[in-house]
């Protein structure tokens, strides 16, 4: 008999959420005029890393909405540094939950996941 693996919501957030959001923020930084070792430094990363996001090598197994890209290209306007960066990866993951960005990733990773599940936010 197998073993079913479910996926909990904070593992998807670790596996396909964080990843990529990374990628498209260290898209935006660089098109910013920001070079790979700034982003790097920024986001707490190697510059190998960095690279891998840019090639599509990482952070794209969860394909965001638009509207979600366009929220993280408007917050990579507002990082100047390792803080503002932290911060502004919290405030992205913050709306992924509430707006249920996580959600859709979670039912596309996880097939045992109802459509509309809303397990997370019963009180």
């Amino acid at each position: 008999m197998g073993t079913l693996k479910v996926l909990q919501p904070q593992e998807v957030e670790v596996y396909y959420l964080l990843p990529a959001i990374r990628k498209h923020l260290a898209v935006a930084l660089k098109s910013q005029g920001n070079d790979q070792r700034t982003i790097a430094k920024y986001l707490g990363l190697t510059e190998a890393a960095i690279s891998q996001y840019m090639s599509g090598k990482r952070g794209h197994e969860a394909p965001l909405p638009k509207d979600f890209v366009e929220r993280i290209t408007q917050v990579a306007a507002t990082i100047t540094d390792e803080k503002t960066a932290y911060a502004s990866l919290q405030q992205l993951m913050q709306v992924a939950n509430e707006t249920r960005v996580l959600c859709d990733i979670h039912t596309r990773m996880d097939k045992s996941v109802p459509q509309h599940c809303d397990i997370c936010f019963k009180k």
